[in-house]
C-alpha cells in the first residue's frame, strides 16, 4: 500500500513538472481548410474559382473561416481563437509588416488553445534575415527554379553562411517556408497573405511542415528539444524572420502553358542568442498578450519545475518514512 502510494505521488510529481515546463507549439490539422472568402471558396484542383482576393475584407473573411475550421477540427470550443481584425491602413503597410502582422496574430490566436501552448509572436523583421530571404526569392525568379536547395546551398547554411548571424544564432529543426503562384492575368493577388494562409491552413501535402515553421514555439511538436529556446531580449517574444517576395512573367519553371506572371514568397527564421557580441540591428516591436504565462521565459518555467519536484521530492520521502510500518 505504501509502495503503491509511493509512485502515485512520484507520478503527480512528474505531472506537474510536465506542465509547469510546456510551452508547446500547436498541433497540426486533419485535413486541408481551403481558401474561403467574401467571394466563395479557391478550389482550383475541382476548377471552383469563386474566392475574389479583394483586399483587406477577403483576408479577414478566409482567415476568420480558416480558424472556425480549425476548431471544429481539434475539437476546440467554438470562437476560441478569435478573428483576425486587420488595422485601418493595411493597403499601405509594407511586405514585411503585412506578413509579421498575419504571422504573429495566428501565433498568438493559439495561446492556451489547446492547452499548453504559449502563443508567443516572433520578436520582429530582422534585417540580415530579410536580406537572406530576398536574395533567396530573387535567385529563384532570376533562375526559374524552384525547391529550397536550387542555389547549392540550404536553407540552414544561408543562415550559417551570413557574417552577422552566423555565429549568432541557436539550432531550431525549422528554417524556411516558400510559396509560389501563377496566374493568366497581369499579377497574383495577396500572395503573401495566401503564402501564409497555406502555410498554417492548407498544408497536408508537405505534412504540414510549413505550419509547424510558421508556429512553432519553444517544444516542436515531435519534443525533439528543437525549438525555440527564448534566451533573448523580451520574454513575450521569441525569435526573428524575413520575408522575400519576387515576381516575373517568365518566372514558370512549372512549364504552364495559360501562365503570365508567377510571384515567390520565402519567409525565414532563425532563433537568436543572448550575446552582447552579437548586434541584431532592431528595436523590436511592442507586443503584449494577455495571461501571465507569456511573461516567463521557458528557462524560468525549468527552475521553477526543478523547485517544485524538489519539493514532491521531500514530501514523498517524508511519507514513505512516516508510514512505514515496523519491523516485525
Amino acid at each position: 500500500m505504501k509502495i503503491v502510494r509511493h509512485v502515485f505521488l512520484m507520478l503527480i510529481c512528474s505531472f506537474l513538472w510536465v506542465l509547469v515546463v510546456s510551452a508547446d507549439s500547436p498541433p497540426n490539422l486533419t485535413s486541408d481548410i481551403l481558401w474561403t472568402d467574401t467571394g466563395g471558396v479557391y478550389d482550383p484542383g475541382n476548377g471552383v474559382f469563386d474566392a475574389t482576393f479583394n483586399g483587406a475584407a477577403d483576408i479577414e473573411a478566409a482567415f476568420n473561416n480558416g480558424r472556425r475550421n480549425e476548431e471544429s477540427q481539434l475539437g476546440l470550443t467554438a470562437n476560441v481563437l478569435g478573428d483576425l481584425t486587420l488595422p485601418a491602413n493595411w493597403g499601405t503597410m509594407s511586405i514585411d509588416s503585412r506578413a509579421l502582422f498575419i504571422l504573429n496574430a495566428e501565433r498568438t490566436a493559439r495561446n492556451g488553445s489547446p492547452s499548453g501552448v504559449v502563443g508567443l509572436p516572433f520578436t520582429d523583421i530582422q534585417t540580415d534575415m530579410d536580406n537572406i530571404a530576398q536574395y533567396y526569392a530573387d535567385y529563384l525568379v532570376d533562375n526559374n527554379a524552384t525547391g529550397h536547395n536550387a542555389d547549392g546551398t540550404s536553407p540552414f547554411a544561408r543562415i550559417d553562411n551570413d557574417p552577422v548571424l552566423g555565429a549568432c544564432h541557436e539550432f531550431i529543426n525549422r528554417s524556411e517556408n516558400i510559396a509560389s503562384f501563377w496566374t493568366s492575368g497581369s499579377s497574383n493577388a495577396l500572395p503573401v497573405e495566401r503564402a501564409i494562409y497555406n502555410w498554417i491552413f492548407n498544408d497536408a501535402s508537405s505534412s504540414w511542415g510549413h505550419r509547424e515553421a510558421a508556429l512553432l514555439q519553444d517544444n516542436d511538436l515531435g519534443n525533439q528539444g528543437y525549438g525555440f529556446t527564448n534566451n533573448y531580449g523580451d520574454a513575450n517574444s521569441e525569435g526573428f524572420i524575413g520575408i522575400g517576395y519576387a515576381e516575373s512573367p517568365a518566372y514558370n519553371p512549372h512549364d504552364f502553358e495559360w501562365s503570365n506572371m508567377g510571384t515567390v514568397v520565402v519567409l525565414n527564421l532563425f532563433d537568436p542568442i543572448d550575446d552582447p557580441n552579437c548586434d541584431y540591428g532592431l528595436s523590436p516591436t511592442s507586443v503584449t498578450l494577455s495571461g501571465e504565462v507569456t511573461t516567463v521565459r521557458h528557462s524560468q518555467w525549468m527552475i521553477y519545475g526543478s523547485l517544485l519536484l524538489f519539493i514532491g521530492m521531500v514530501i514523498v520521502s517524508r511519507t514513505v518514512f512516516v508510514q512505514r510500518p515496523d519491523k516485525k
